[in-house]
């Protein structure tokens, strides 16, 4: 499933970045709107949404490229999805930060606009 990972400060990026084969890279800030966030950080949201937690920490890239299945997280996706989510918030598996997953962004869903004063980052 697509997504769009971002992570809430630039040590938790660093981090999840790094879990990955080391590969080129750029770190940028962005400014999301988004009106409709499911938020797993929070326990009683979890509970009441029927989502353990240790289904956030399930290895999906092993499940998805050596298991050849689908991960549990998803499944979950696509259903907060239908119920007109665009994106979770969750913990880091990498550390103490907090996640953004989106979904849906663009012209619908999240609004993600690049923090680029200088220009830099433009093609």
């Amino acid at each position: 499933m697509a997504a769009l990972y971002l992570s809430a400060d630039h040590g938790t990026a660093i981090a999840e970045y790094m879990q990955a084969l080391i590969h080129p890279g750029t770190l940028a800030p962005y400014y999301v709107k988004a009106d409709a966030i499911l938020d797993l950080t929070d326990a009683d949201v979890r509970k009441q949404a029927g989502i353990e937690q240790s289904m956030l920490t399930l290895p999906w890239r092993r499940i998805r490229d050596i298991d050849r299945a689908e991960p549990a997280s998803w499944h979950m996706a696509r259903e907060a999805l239908l119920a007109g989510f665009a994106g979770c918030r969750v913990p880091s598996v990498q550390g103490r930060g907090i996640n953004l997953v989106l979904w849906c962004w663009g012209e619908i869903g999240a609004q993600v606009t690049l923090i680029d004063p200088t220009g830099d980052l433009r093609p």
